[in-house]
């Protein structure tokens, strides 16, 4: 059930609160997320699009995906540190990290910042 795999999506992600970062994330209100979270709503194309492009991830292969196939990792920067993120994804490049997804938001106290979204194969 897709319930299951988000939240599953959501662990690996590393991302404690789900619903709030989802509906961040896909730019949708955090009662439709909540519905989909919890397997109250019924999954429409445009949530799979969005998690699609989003997260840079088939839904096909969401769905599929086994536990041990990827290992993911999330960080958040503010914008002001330009320099270090790109030294941080350099970095993650050379240890066979793929930068999958950069979202920019503003966080609650207004501050403009990236999230990046990072897998790997997994090596267990």
């Amino acid at each position: 059930m897709i319930d299951n795999k988000l939240k599953e999506f959501a662990k690996e992600l590393n991302i404690r609160f789900a619903t709030a970062t989802f509906s961040k994330d896909l730019n949708l209100s955090m009662s439709i997320v909540s519905q989909y979270v919890n397997n109250k709503r019924k999954v429409s194309k445009g949530f799979i699009d969005k998690l699609e492009d989003t997260y840079d991830v088939s839904y096909s292969e969401f769905i599929n995906q086994s536990d041990n196939q990827y290992e993911y990792e999330v960080i958040t920067f503010d914008n002001y540190d330009a320099g270090h993120q790109q030294r941080y994804i350099n970095d993650k490049a050379k240890h066979g990290w793929e930068l999958v997804s950069a979202i920019q938001f503003k966080d609650t106290d207004g501050t403009p910042c990236f999230r990046f979204y990072f897998k790997r194969k997994s090596i267990f």
